[in-house]
């Protein structure tokens, strides 16, 4: 128990322990997100129905009518439940991780045309570090050792993010 932060819960991470807190989030294809809790759920599986109803619950008061269409998730939310769960949405909810099956691609990138994959690769990771600094899982400086940019070029992208909203960055500001 952690004196200072009763609330949280130990929760294994690669290398160790650490007393800490779950968040999840649920974003658009464009990356908004329309939905975030934090919980002390150690395990992500329970978190997949309160998180749509989260969602949903959101999206309403914004007056969109529109319902949730597809929903990806990993591994971690898989569960016989899950995968059964009545909802309007398709879920698409991986069975395994991709490392641990043999012969498979290890991600999406994998299945790129191989003329165009540098470039999308490099659009796929500056969205990818931009969306953590969005949801709070790193800070700017953070993003511009990740991305190998100065600090002044990762304030630019940020913005940019922020002002096209669920279209993302795309490749026309590399």
């Amino acid at each position: 128990m952690n004196a200072t932060d009763p609330a949280s819960k130990p929760m294994k991470v690669s290398g160790g322990w650490l007393q800490a807190y779950n968040a999840q989030a649920m974003a658009t294809q464009g990356q908004v997100i329309i939905a975030a809790e934090v919980t002390t759920a150690v395990v992500d599986f329970r978190e997949l129905e309160p998180m749509l109803a989260v969602a949903g619950a959101n999206l309403a008061g914004v007056q969109v009518d529109e319902p949730i269409g597809v929903v990806l998730a990993d591994a971690g939310y898989y569960s016989t439940k899950n995968a059964t769960l009545a909802t309007s949405a398709e879920l698409l909810i991986a069975t395994s991780k991709a490392h641990k099956l043999p012969g498979r691609p290890s991600d999406a990138r994998d299945r790129l045309a191989d003329a165009d994959r540098k470039e999308a690769e490099l659009v796929v990771r500056r969205d990818e570090v931009i969306s953590e600094v969005v949801v709070g899982n790193m800070t700017k400086r953070q993003a511009a050792r990740a991305l190998g940019l100065c600090i002044s070029r990762t304030y630019e992208l940020y913005d940019s993010f922020l002002a096209k909203g669920a279209r993302g960055l795309g490749p026309e500001t590399s």
